[in-house]
């Protein structure tokens, strides 16, 4: 029999641990990945309950990732010996009060500096757009939380000359910016000097999106600068490496402005959902890697300008303009068109099927995928909608399995879930926004 003996958590730190006869201790390595896999809270302080050797592991899942919203209260009451287990800090900003939202800037504004050890920062409907409100009073002290928030970000923890740490992976979900020049400002800060990862969800840049629904030229904010065209670059700029982008394509305008403080020459993969641009051929360089776009993104594939990509991942999902008419056959011998000159190291080649046409017929993409010249061990995945019930999963895998029966036993073949990756992980972005776009679709919301 195989069991944990340790002391209790009430037992006194200098009493050694006691070794009995008969008693099989389970490796540390072990234990480790037994609270790893714990997904809820009540399992952690469960297994943080069990003995004193569990308690860190157990710390250290429940403490990595800190969810902070309108209460303030728990900023100042958090346990000061806990802050360093810190790496990743969720803000949501739902507050309807833009004195609630002050004060959550106000009290974030001094805790930040402490987080000697935070790697990560997501942002939810955090805003820089206060021009329009009524009250001078509100505005100002909206402005000046703001801009103590922006301080924190670059200061550092006490007396230190150095920061104590530096974001690598920034999440902005529902936010919103004034225009171009203010977003760079926000992302040229101290704290994301070392930024690899950068997820856009679902927000937007003001300037830009009512100019253009105006029908004028986009207003970036740095007109009124002097000498505004020729802000120099620094050739020390933060390499981006992993960019997503769902639903705001203004910021990638920004990105790719030549005033923007990140680099990205050098990003090596890229995901870009619901977007409405008609081709990122200028988002394309030699060291992408990993590539998620829709079918109709590529105007064509030019021989070679995908050297490097090995997992290309393409929707078939809600398109813009006139492809919105278009079968599944017709929006994939687009998106395929010239792939195997355009990747010639390409490894995996991952279809995903949007909810729109789950009731459509795909015997017309067997011989397209067939036909399609891929490297020689190049493998090809269907990823299945994500409302396919659970119960449904194994009859609906068959049912796509035996209904392309020329791709199936021309090359590599697979069929799976939405959510299983039997492709190694290729992408991140949380799964929790694809549940909740699904909940909607389930209760008919629009």
């Amino acid at each position: 029999m195989t069991s944990c003996h340790c002391q209790g958590l009430n037992s006194s730190r200098n009493v050694p641990l006691e070794k009995e006869e008969g008693v099989c201790r389970l490796p540390k390595e072990l234990i480790d990945e037994m609270i790893d896999v714990m997904e809820s809270n009540a399992g952690l302080l469960s297994c943080a309950l069990v003995c004193r050797a569990w308690l860190p592991r157990c710390r250290e899942r429940l403490f990595y990732n800190i969810q902070i919203n309108k209460n303030t209260q728990d900023l100042a009451n958090f346990p000061p010996k806990l802050v360093h287990l810190i790496r990743h800090l969720t803000l949501s900003f739902y507050s309807q009060e833009w004195s609630s939202y002050s004060k959550l800037l106000n009290s974030l504004s001094k805790f930040i500096p402490h987080l000697r050890c935070l790697t990560g920062i997501t942002l939810k409907r955090f805003q820089h757009t206060f021009i329009y409100h009524r009250n001078i009073r509100v505005l100002s002290d909206a402005m000046q939380a703001l801009e103590f928030f922006f301080q924190a970000l670059d200061k550092p923890f006490e007396e230190a000359e150095q920061l104590p740490s530096n974001i690598e992976r920034l999440v902005l979900e529902c936010a919103g910016f004034q225009h171009i020049r203010s977003f760079h400002e926000f992302i040229g800060r101290r704290r994301f000097h070392h930024l690899k990862e950068l997820v856009i969800v679902d927000s937007i840049i003001l300037e830009e999106r009512s100019s253009l629904e105006d029908g004028l030229p986009p207003r970036t904010g740095y007109e009124k600068l002097e000498g505004a065209a020729s802000v120099p670059v620094t050739s020390d700029r933060p390499c981006l490496e992993i960019l997503t982008a769902r639903d705001s394509d203004e910021y990638l305008d920004a990105l790719y402005d030549e005033r923007c403080p990140l680099d990205m020459r050098r990003l090596r993969r890229l995901q870009l959902l619901d977007s409405q641009l008609e081709t990122v051929e200028a988002m394309i360089g030699h060291s992408l890697t990993h590539l998620r776009i829709g079918t109709t993104q590529f105007d064509r594939l030019e021989p070679g300008c995908l050297p490097n990509v090995t997992h290309y991942c393409i929707t078939l999902a809600d398109s813009w303009g006139s492809a919105a008419l278009q079968t599944p056959a017709d929006l994939l011998s687009v998106g395929l068109c010239g792939l195997g000159l355009a990747a010639p190291n390409l490894k995996y080649l991952i279809l995903e099927i949007s909810n729109r046409f789950r009731n459509q017929s795909f015997q017309t993409i067997d011989p397209i995928l067939a036909k399609t010249p891929l490297p020689d061990d190049a493998r090809i995945f269907i990823r299945l909608p994500l409302l396919v019930e659970h119960h449904r999963l194994t009859e609906t895998k068959d049912f796509f399995r035996n209904l392309l029966p020329i791709t199936s036993e021309s090359r590599g073949f697979q069929v799976y879930g939405y959510t299983e990756y039997v492709v190694p992980c290729h992408f991140t972005l949380d799964l929790e926004m694809y549940l909740r776009d699904a909940q909607h679709w389930n209760d008919g919301s629009t």
